[in-house]
């Protein structure tokens, strides 16, 4: 492992890592310059970090971006990194809980409703699903993309196909196309986790659902995996209190046959089946 100014600042500080927010620094210089080529930023990019740490990403991120706003909920880690990064205007620390955070409200440096934004971090293992949730529903301004490392079976989750979907799979797949793009060594890390971290890219889907029209398809999605081992009609009618048959009705219209199991539904036909759900309920 090549070293690195994290492992300095870890000894200069006698920081060490709290267990209680998963602090599980990425600390080998080569894979923060990996993964900040992965991000494949320009001079125009405006860029909200999670999870900043000990700034490792931060400073590849300012190098390549027009703007950073690193967020880091770590009191402690936030101070230090005010010092660190005093000299680069073009990076600025939040010290904030990140699923708390609307980029719509944020200090921008420049138009970022005409420019966009993306967001790449290192997301803590006990936070991540909630964080990638928060960046796709806790705003009226969505990111463009999303680069993150999770942890490694959580990213298998995510990317899963039908046949094996999840909750978490529907709810990331209904806001962007998702793809892996590397794997990390936990001797990346410093502690060294327990498991393996993947990078992931998120890249926002152009026909992106309304706040409240994904509201529908996640409701319709929690209905049905309450109770996946049972058929699709017959779990929603029963959780939804709409007519079992009539559903069933508007299902097969829609080429979805009512005695499937959730998991083995695309993220279209999870809009298919909210659809049919919804033309029942209009008919009553």
């Amino acid at each position: 492992m090549t070293e690195s100014r994290q492992l300095a600042l870890l000894r200069r500080h006698g920081i060490r890592p709290k267990r209680s927010l998963s602090q599980n620094f990425l600390v080998d210089e080569s894979w923060l310059g990996r993964i900040a080529d992965a991000a494949r930023l320009d001079r125009d990019a405006l860029v909200l970090e999670i999870g900043a740490g000990l700034g490792g990403l931060t400073h590849y991120l300012a190098e390549a971006a027009r703007q950073v706003i690193a967020v880091e909920l770590d009191d402690v880690l936030a101070g230090i990194l005010e010092g660190e990064f005093a000299d680069r205007p073009n990076v600025r620390i939040l010290h904030a809980d990140a699923t708390a955070v609307d980029p719509s409200a944020l200090a921008w440096d420049g138009d970022v409703r005409t420019l966009g934004f993306m967001a790449v971090g290192n997301l803590p293992y006990h936070a991540g699903n909630r964080i990638l949730r928060h960046l796709y529903t806790g705003s009226v301004l969505r990111p463009k993309r999303v680069v993150a490392l999770v942890q490694s079976d959580v990213a298998d989750r995510i990317c899963a196909r039908p046949g094996d979907m999840s909750l978490l799979s529907v709810s990331c797949q209904l806001h962007a196309n998702v793809k892996p793009l590397l794997r990390l060594p936990a001797g990346a890390f410093l502690p060294r986790p327990r498991v393996r971290s993947t990078l992931l890219e998120l890249t926002t889907r152009p026909d992106l659902p309304c706040p409240s029209d994904a509201e529908d398809v996640m409701r319709v999605a929690r209905a049905a995996f309450g109770q996946r081992r049972k058929q699709l009609a017959k779990t929603l009618g029963a959780t939804l209190a709409v007519s079992r048959q009539r559903l069933a009705e508007n299902l097969r219209r829609a080429g979805i046959d009512p005695a499937r199991r959730p998991e083995t539904l695309s993220v279209d036909e999870w809009k298919a089946a909210a659809s049919a759900v919804a033309e029942v309920r209009r008919s009553k």
